[in-house]
């Protein structure tokens, strides 16, 4: 494996566990307390999943 490659395969698990983690976050604000869903944490969280989710992931 070439340093670029093992760069590589850690930002894509970083972005996946950042991504559940943000999806999470986001949802567990939804049930707490519904207006908390607009707030730019929980947001942004949803963001990252959603392109996770556009764009793929391969394990």
């Amino acid at each position: 494996m070439t340093p670029l490659s093992i760069l590589a395969f850690v930002l894509d698990w970083a972005f996946l566990v950042f991504s559940v983690f943000g999806a999470l976050a986001f949802y567990q604000a939804c049930i707490d307390e519904i207006k908390l869903c607009w707030s730019f944490k929980s947001y942004l969280g949803l963001v990252i999943f959603a392109s996770m989710l556009f764009f793929g992931y391969d394990l």
